[in-house]
Formats: C-alpha cells, sequence, structure tokens
C-alpha cells in the first residue's frame, strides 16, 4: 500500500504509519501527499491530527510547499482544520495574530487535549496584551469551557491589568463551580487588587464547596497579603476537621506568618 493510499484510508492506523514515513524519508513529498496530509489535519483520531499538524510543520522548515498548505488551512471554513493548521503554525514559532479567533473558539473543545494544548499556544503569542484583551471577553462571555479555560490562560501569561482582575472578581459569582475554580486559582498569580481579592477569597472560606473552600485557603497563602483576619480564618479552617483544606490553611498560614 502506498503513503499516499495510506493517507487517504479511514483507519488511524494506516494514516499514522503513512505520517511517520512522510515524516522520516529522504525524499520531497508529491504535491498529493501533500494535499492529502494536510486533509488528515481534520481525522476523526486527535493522534492523526496532531502527528500530521507536527509532520507539515516539520516539512514546512525546508518544503515552501507543506508551509503553503498551512498558510491555506488557516484560512478555510472548517474549524477543525483551521485549528491543525494553527497548532502545525505554533511549532514554527508563535501562532500568527489571524489565528487567534480559531484558539478562543477552541478553548470551548470537547477535547481536553484540544483546550490545553490551544491554552499553551496563546501563552506564546506575541502582542500579549492585546490577546490579554480578548481573553478578558472570553472569561465574561464565552461558553462555561471557554470561561474556564480563558482564566486559566491568563493565569499562565501572568500579566496584570484592571480588566483582567474585573473579570476574575465577576468570576467568583459564575454559576459554574469550574470558572469558579480557575478563578480562584488565577487571581494570585495576576491580580492588582490585592485587599480586594483577599476580602473575595475570606467569603469563599464559608462556601459549601469543599473544593472551592480548599482552593481558597491555598489562594490566600499565594497571594501574600498577611493580615490578623486573614490568618485567624486560616487558623479556623485549618481547626475544622476537613483534612485536605486544614493542609492547605496551614501551608498558607507558614508562607504568611513572621
Amino acid at each position: 500500500m502506498s503513503v499516499l493510499t495510506r493517507l487517504r484510508s479511514t483507519v488511524a492506523a494506516d494514516q499514522l504509519v503513512a505520517i511517520a514515513e512522510m515524516r522520516s524519508g529522504d525524499l520531497a513529498p508529491e504535491p498529493a501527499e501533500l494535499d492529502a496530509l494536510t486533509d488528515c489535519l481534520r481525522a476523526p483520531v486527535t493522534a492523526v491530527r496532531r502527528l500530521a499538524a507536527e509532520t507539515l510543520a516539520a516539512l514546512a522548515e525546508t518544503d515552501a510547499s507543506a508551509r503553503g498548505r498551512l498558510d491555506s488551512a488557516l484560512r478555510a471554513p472548517d474549524r477543525t482544520l483551521r485549528w491543525g493548521a494553527t497548532y502545525g503554525l505554533s511549532r514554527l514559532g508563535p501562532a500568527p495574530p489571524q489565528s487567534l479567533p480559531t484558539l478562543l473558539d477552541a478553548l470551548g473543545s470537547d477535547d481536553g487535549d484540544v483546550r490545553w494544548a490551544t491554552a499553551a499556544i496563546l501563552a506564546a503569542m506575541e502582542h500579549r496584551d492585546a490577546v490579554a484583551e480578548q481573553l478578558v471577553g472570553v472569561a465574561r462571555d464565552g461558553s462555561p469551557a471557554q470561561r474556564k479555560m480563558a482564566l486559566y490562560c491568563l493565569r499562565d501569561m501572568g500579566r496584570s491589568l484592571p480588566a483582567i482582575d474585573a473579570v476574575l472578581l465577576a468570576a467568583f459569582d459564575d454559576p459554574d463551580v469550574r470558572v469558579r475554580l480557575a478563578a480562584i486559582t488565577t487571581l494570585p498569580r495576576v491580580v492588582i487588587d490585592r485587599e480586594a481579592a483577599s476580602r473575595r477569597l475570606l467569603a469563599v472560606l464559608d462556601e459549601p464547596h469543599d473544593s472551592l473552600r480548599r482552593a481558597a485557603a491555598a489562594a490566600l497563602g499565594a497571594l501574600g497579603l498577611s493580615t490578623p483576619t486573614i490568618r485567624e480564618r486560616l487558623r479556623a479552617a485549618a481547626a475544622l476537621g476537613d483534612a485536605s483544606l486544614g493542609r492547605a490553611a496551614r501551608r498558607s498560614l507558614r508562607l504568611l506568618e513572621p
């Protein structure tokens, strides 16, 4: 079976073998093979899509035709194809600005691998303040998955802007617990107004959700704002009998107490 036939197969194992051959081969791929490899960017199996993107990127370092396939796919109407092209281009350097809408959309993907790969690409993009502003909008108006991932992206980017403070503090009231957890863990890394942040975190210590209380106790230590009230509340949390909460509270107290 030829490389081209395997690339066009509906069997993922055949496609993976063909892609590996293309990547390791000494001969420049034929145009039809590059076309078939580009089509693999929208294969139903994540491993095939990822290897196809990485192989196109590797070929693009010396083959202008491969780079052209990635650039063209970035403008395709198929969102899966656009994301595959974006992932491939990110292997060559920071993802291009025109890929930003595709990346923001992918933060809501059902595929966890896609979501976290997208977050890593966003964190490495240039024009970081402009990217952060777009992430703030997604954290405010996106789907629950997008809101959660946008907050983690802001955490990993480490930018501090008033608009980020506002969206993080608003996310403490989000109806989705996962979004609230993301806000709590992101807050100490980027927040400007630490006093406002500490007030919201202290309020979370009274939440009924164990995971939120534990996250807030840990975040208070990471925030680094040591006041008698904060230390007293952490001591009270450590004495409640919840082992995980107690560990988080004691760790924070060790960070905050003289």
